[in-house]
């Protein structure tokens, strides 16, 4: 966790996050006071670096054909 651990975890709701987090401070790897708020949308920043990618790759999801499909993907990875 490095030196400076982190005081907030901010994740969704899933049922493993609470466990994972109890089994790091019983550890000693995370300070018993880390706390950790529960939200649908606090995490969308993270997501949110996804947008670019996104904008790429939905447009590809209609193809109907692996050869348009290829051909597409190798312009794509001409461009960057």
């Amino acid at each position: 966790m490095g030196d400076y651990p982190p005081s907030s975890i901010t994740a969704d709701r899933l049922a493993f996050y609470p466990k994972s987090i109890r089994r790091l401070q019983s550890e000693v790897l995370l300070s018993k006071d880390a706390v950790h708020p529960t939200s649908k949308y606090l995490n969308n920043i993270i997501e949110a670096d996804h947008s670019a990618l996104k904008r790429v790759i939905r447009p590809t999801r209609g193809f109907q054909r692996m050869k348009i499909a290829s051909a597409t993907i190798k312009g794509l990875r001409s461009c960057g």
